[in-house]
């Protein structure tokens, strides 16, 4: 193919309006063989909104004087970042002791009655004191804030007044796991107050979370490294890492058994793993249809349903206890696109959301007969069923919201603003709230059906893909 040929073609394709698609780059991912650091900054008071300043660069100083520098996500100061903590910079830093951070200002300014006036910066990097050690796969939060009064202490001239803490470590009940597939971290966040508290580097591509909360673990798929990950929820360190078959690209998972089995959805194999809690051995597998990205279980555990998500189908997985194996017992056919399936609290509905079709559907779970298929519009993204209440909330694409469905008529009833389109939902049981992640905007967020408010809001990173609860339902 000559250069002149390819030349003509990309002429004609513009004269004619083709979009040329470019891939956005996407965040580094961590190095396994070094530490990961998050740093957020916590909102400064409601005054510092007169304040507008930038960081040129943030630096982690280690105590032989060495910089490694960080990437900074969101540099600003001030201004209208006073609701909430945001992700200031990240970073991989190789294993030894540091004993602080550097911070450079590119700029800053404060607003009076005459409008807007540059202030004075120092001339240098400001040390931010800080001790804290690196290892390889560990991973340490920084959390940075700003001492207003002092930073103005000499009128017009900024002085970076920032002090540093590593956040305690909170009790197991109130803990919650976020999977960023980008980065290959694992962040634990208070499921109470949206602060994030800790990270873990896992590996590539982290996206399906399970955890069992009697073991004190959080189980991760890791869909890039074709693995699986066992995360010890006190320590905020890797317990158990075991591969799985090259090419599984394992996606969701679930615990069975009383918490002593994982089945795994691995969809670059169309098959489903059964694997051991503890060690993460193998000892059974089923061949499934195309792509299953989902698994659900019925309360006895000893049904298992699969999305399958390019063969348009649900699969039902049976133990055939005569030949001691795993198996395809019936399948159901879908809409184009089943992604995610849930059950109402008595079980005998089986729901399925599709994200090529305007239609969910609901099975009957005994039978997988069609019992309704309500129309509920395009671009379906994520759905949860209350057990509670039995209420169906269901999320789309551009609409900002999370409809909620009444389980009977399956009739939208009421829509939960929300500030971006839901990839996933989950229900935190103790705060009576609805968490959807937001991965556009690198969030997890928890709404009130009551208040219909944001009570919490988690600045996990970027494309954020799933979240999981200590006790969610």
């Amino acid at each position: 193919m000559s250069f002149r040929w390819i030349a003509s073609a990309l002429a004609l394709c513009l004269s004619a309006g083709c979009a040329i698609p470019v891939r956005a780059p996407s965040a580094p991912a961590f190095d396994p063989s070094a530490g990961a650091v998050l740093v957020y900054l916590e909102p400064p008071p409601a005054e510092a909104r007169r304040l507008t300043a930038s960081l040129a660069t943030l630096e982690a100083v280690r105590e032989d004087g060495g910089r490694i520098p960080l990437r900074l996500a969101n540099p600003s100061v001030g201004g209208n970042l006073s609701l909430g903590p945001h992700r200031l910079a990240s970073g991989s830093l190789p294993p030894g002791r540091y004993a602080g951070l550097e911070v450079t200002l590119s700029e800053a300014t404060l607003a009076d009655e005459e409008g807007q006036a540059a202030l004075g910066l120092p001339d240098g990097p400001t040390r931010v004191p800080l001790p804290f050690a690196a290892s390889a796969g560990s991973g340490t939060v920084v959390e940075m804030q700003l001492d207003l009064k002092a930073a103005l202490a000499d009128g017009y001239r900024f002085q970076p007044a920032f002090a540093a803490t590593i956040p305690a470590p909170i009790p197991v009940g109130l803990v919650g796991l976020a999977s960023l597939p980008e980065e290959g971290l694992v962040v634990t966040f208070d499921r109470r107050s949206g602060r994030v508290t800790a990270v873990t580097p896992v590996g590539r591509r982290p996206v399906g979370i399970a955890i069992d909360a009697v073991r004190r673990r959080g189980y991760v798929a890791l869909a890039g490294d074709d693995a699986l990950v066992a995360i010890d929820l006190e320590r905020g360190t890797v317990a158990e890492r075991r591969p799985l078959r090259g090419g599984d690209q394992p996606v969701d998972l679930a615990l069975t058994d009383g918490g002593r089995v994982l089945v795994v959805a691995n969809e670059g194999s169309s098959s489903v793993s059964f694997v051991e809690s503890t060690g993460l051995a193998e000892t059974g597998r089923a061949i499934v249809g195309d792509a299953p990205v989902a698994v659900l279980l019925d309360r006895t555990g000893q049904r298992v349903f699969v999305a399958c998500r390019r063969a348009n189908r649900i699969d039902e997985l049976g133990f055939d206890s005569r030949r001691r194996e795993w198996q395809v017992v019936r399948s159901v056919a879908t809409d184009p696109g089943p992604f995610r399936l849930q059950f109402n609290r008595a079980g005998s509905r089986l729901y399925a959301a599709q994200d090529g079709s305007p239609y969910a559907i609901a099975f009957d779970a005994d039978t997988l007969a069609v019992a309704q298929r309500p129309f509920v519009g395009p671009g379906q993204t994520a759905i949860r069923v209350d057990p509670a209440s039995d209420r169906i909330y269901l999320a789309r694409r551009g609409t900002g919201t999370i409809e909620v469905f009444d389980p009977f008529s399956l009739l939208a009833i009421d829509r939960l603003p929300i500030p971006g389109d839901a990839a996933f939902l989950t229900i935190d049981r103790e705060n009576a709230g609805i968490v959807a992640v937001l991965s556009s905007r690198g969030e997890v967020v928890r709404v009130s059906p009551l208040s219909r408010g944001i009570e919490a809001t988690v600045p996990a990173g970027p494309s954020v893909a799933f979240a999981a609860l200590i006790g969610e339902r």
